[in-house]
């Protein structure tokens, strides 16, 4: 394919995205909105629980798609995890222990416990201990918060509030505030070609808290004992830093990896792309990612992951040492994987045929370029009033608390901003009166649902 015809293809993929949900200014709101979420909600909660929430991956970035599951990271903050711990009578103390474990994990060693409290995680038996005599923390100790709740990896999944707006799942990533700074410092003085990140990025950075999480290295004999450690605000800060190019391609890719890749390789997951398109940032010149480039990245980054699967590994872009695909791909999987991006790197933008969403809506773009604008225009201010609704619903709502003891307070909310919500009503659906003179109640319920859905094509 010739460079004019993916010139052509980037210009029409960045359009669509820009009218389907995802120009620059759209994500920024949505990320700042999540932010206010994720303050409001850990206001409420640190009243009960020691525990402060962020909204994280995908949503809180402000690139989520579709119906992918919302994460909230639950930070336990009466506690740190230091690798030079000193005693503070106010906190749980925990000490890194790296000694055979992969890159980009921990063993962790209890130092000084706070509370005797007999729910608190760090109440359980355990016979292994540090040379000191200090009992190991093993991740499943996190587990005691999860009574009713599905475990699902690091992560504890339940039906919230906010799903009956935005149509998906939370899934609470449990974890403590991680204080080593070693990965951070050796993250910043590494040498880099280009100007990404820029200079008061990295040391904005590097002084960011890292967390560590409840979940082993698979191989590892020690996996019960292993916690991963990961810089989750820190990259949520990164994604922030991507122009709207660069995060044309997160979204494209993420695209690409969902509806092509993981059917043939399920190791090739959202984390793993947004650990590429981060080393694609770092490894592109600037005049490469303007607005007739993005197949041009695209390629880019699927020729990285082909020559990382090539070589056995994918780095973390935080901790370059951790390989993101160690354990996941192997013999013929990876070799067929390999063998399928050879052939994705010969369609040139034509891989958009492969996204059947995003290509019907690439399509409606050329056929009706008017009812398209319209449309682009309508859903960024539903998604913006309904993106408000949310935060003030928020300010209401605390997690872990069952939704019937919450009612009075969520009615509450909606009756104080009454005058918000019929505007909001009107705007989704503007034959509220009528439909309401008719008593057509259920039918206003189906049309409120259906339109909330389609601002969510992509």
């Amino acid at each position: 394919m010739s460079s004019k015809e993916d010139e052509n293809w980037s210009l029409w993929i960045g359009s669509t995205l820009d009218t389907f949900g995802f120009k620059q200014e759209i994500t920024s709101f949505r990320s700042h909105c999540f932010d206010e979420f994720s303050a409001n909600v850990s206001s409420k909660s640190e009243q009960i629980y020691p525990i402060r929430f962020s909204l994280v991956g995908s949503a809180g970035e402000g690139f989520r798609h579709g119906r992918s599951d919302i994460d909230l990271l639950a930070v336990l903050i009466n506690t740190v995890c230091l690798d030079r711990p000193m005693v503070n009578a106010h906190l749980n103390t925990l000490k890194t222990d790296y000694s055979g474990t992969a890159p980009g994990y921990t063993k962790v060693i209890l130092i000084n416990k706070k509370s005797h409290d007999i729910r608190h995680p760090f109440h359980f038996n355990t016979m292994y201990r540090s040379t000191e005599g200090h009992p190991y923390i093993p991740s499943s100790a996190l587990q005691y918060i999860a009574i009713d709740l599905e475990i699902n990896g690091p992560a504890l999944s339940l039906e919230s509030f906010l799903q009956s707006y935005i149509f998906s799942d939370m899934d609470f990533v449990f974890s403590f505030y991680f204080g080593g700074k070693e990965h951070l410092r050796k993250w910043a003085k590494r040498s880099r070609f280009y100007t990404w990140p820029q200079p008061t990025v990295l040391k904005e950075i590097s002084s960011m808290e890292g967390y560590i999480v409840p979940v082993g290295d698979k191989p590892s004999d020690f996996q019960s004992l292993e916690w991963r450690i990961c810089y989750t605000t820190a990259e949520k800060k990164l994604v922030g830093y991507l122009n709207a190019q660069e995060q044309k391609l997160y979204i494209l890719l993420k695209m690409v990896s969902k509806t092509i890749l993981q059917p043939v390789c399920k190791a090739i997951t959202s984390y793993v792309v947004k650990n590429v398109v981060f080393w694609i940032a770092e490894g592109t010149a600037e005049q490469q990612c303007s607005v007739n480039c993005l197949v041009f990245l695209l390629q880019k980054s699927l020729y990285f992951i082909k020559y990382c699967l090539e070589n056995n590994h994918l780095p973390n872009y935080m901790i370059p040492e951790r390989n993101l695909i160690r354990a996941g791909v192997f013999g013929k999987e990876k070799q067929s994987t390999i063998d399928f991006l050879s052939e994705l790197l010969k369609e040139g933008g034509a891989i958009i045929v492969r996204i059947p969403k995003l290509y019907q809506c690439m399509s409606y773009m050329v056929r009706s370029p008017g009812r398209a604008v319209q449309y682009g225009n309508w859903r960024d201010d539903v998604e913006k009033q309904t993106m408000k609704l949310i935060v003030q619903l928020s300010k209401n709502w605390t997690p872990f608390v069952p939704l019937e003891h919450q009612s009075s307070l969520l009615t509450a909310a909606f009756e104080g901003n009454i005058i918000a919500a019929l505007k909001y009503l009107m705007l989704l659906v503007p034959e509220l009166p009528n439909m309401i003179l008719q008593g057509q109640f259920e039918e206003i319920i189906y049309l409120l649902k259906a339109r909330l859905e389609a601002t969510m094509l992509l």
